[in-house]
């Protein structure tokens, strides 16, 4: 229960992040929330079918949001996208819980990184 709410901070404090995107680079301002989205919904869901599901989504959002950063010329944001992706991946694999959680904290903690990356990178223009 302390990670889910971990987690649920970590989503929290993305989803104001998220919103520094909205005047250039739309498509990843949106891929961006698709894969916070998603990223939540993973964390909070207690069916582990359904967490793989939802990290499934979020590892296809996280794949498109490193091709927009790559786009917009943020490339250290497109670096830590593509881990969270890989990690959103791991845990969409993974059948035991504990196994799933921590391949979904790393996924959650690199896309944290790649929003900084993001916000930094378009702030510079």
């Amino acid at each position: 229960m302390k990670w889910v709410r971990f987690v649920l901070g970590a989503v929290a404090l993305l989803a104001i992040c998220t919103g520094t995107f909205a005047g250039s680079c739309r498509s990843l301002s949106s891929d961006t929330d698709e894969a916070r989205i998603a990223l939540q919904r993973a964390a909070n869901e207690d069916d582990i079918e359904d967490a793989q599901s939802e990290a499934s989504s979020a590892a296809n959002a996280l794949d498109d949001a490193a091709e927009d950063a790559l786009a917009c010329g943020c490339h250290g944001a497109a670096d830590d996208f593509d881990d969270a992706a890989t990690h959103a991946r791991n845990a969409e694999s993974e059948d035991e819980r504990p196994d799933f959680r921590d391949e979904l904290h790393v996924a959650i903690n690199s896309f944290r990184d790649a929003v900084a990356q993001a916000k930094t990178c378009l702030q510079r223009g």
